[in-house]
């Protein structure tokens, strides 16, 4: 494991140690994305990647609730993590984001006692867009860019 994967397992063990079950019991329950339940859990793992991959590389990360490139507006979020990272150049972020989506899958399986893919309805967990990439330098410069700094 790199230091990365290790710090986001320490991460994630600690947030299990932390988390209210009933969030959990409403979330196997609902079985979707479309919850109050998940948002809160999605902001809790996206808050534990985003202080690993700030500690390991020294980026700002920053998340945004986008579907399909655009902003989500409204009372819930999108179905994933959306993180944008600033000034990683040491991390290679496609990698790294594979690594990432299967930690937080095999956690959130452990979790939930199910497959999350499947429950949530969604395709990915996690995604990581640089500051590099296009998308990444429209959300930074937009001046109504919702990004809640994590890291």
């Amino acid at each position: 494991m790199t230091d990365i994967e290790d710090c986001i397992s320490k991460q994630l063990d600690e947030l299990n140690k932390n988390l209210n079950p009933f969030i959990l019991e409403k979330l196997r329950v609902a079985g979707s994305w479309d919850t109050l339940e998940w948002q809160v859990l999605k902001r809790r793992l996206a808050e534990a990647v985003a202080k690993c991959i700030a500690d390991v590389c020294g980026a700002r990360v920053y998340l945004s609730d986008l579907h399909g490139g655009e902003f989500v507006y409204g009372e819930l979020g999108d179905k994933d993590i959306d993180l944008i990272v600033v000034g990683c150049d040491k991390l290679d972020l496609p990698l790294i984001e594979k690594r990432v989506e299967r930690i937080v899958y095999s956690f959130l399986h452990r979790l939930l006692n199910a497959d999350p893919y499947v429950l949530l309805n969604v395709p990915n967990i996690v995604e990581l867009h640089s500051d590099k990439e296009l998308l990444g330098k429209k959300l930074l410069e937009s001046r109504y860019s919702p990004l809640i700094r994590l890291a």
